[in-house]
């Protein structure tokens, strides 16, 4: 609960108050990564499907 008498004016947001470190920003890049060669591997995989039912007919 914030603190509504504080007048400062420096209400910080939680992650502010932890700033990100080297390691944090590695592996949330490492994540992305994972994530888009899923993507990648996926679309692949369906546009594979959609060739070779057309070479089928």
């Amino acid at each position: 609960m914030p603190n509504l008498n504080d007048k400062s004016g420096s209400r910080k947001r939680p992650m502010d108050m932890f700033p990100p470190t080297y390691a944090n920003l590695l592996e949330s890049r490492q994540k992305a990564r994972e994530t888009s060669e899923h993507a990648c591997l996926e679309w692949d995989r369906e546009r594979w499907n959609e060739e070779k039912a057309s070479n089928i007919e």
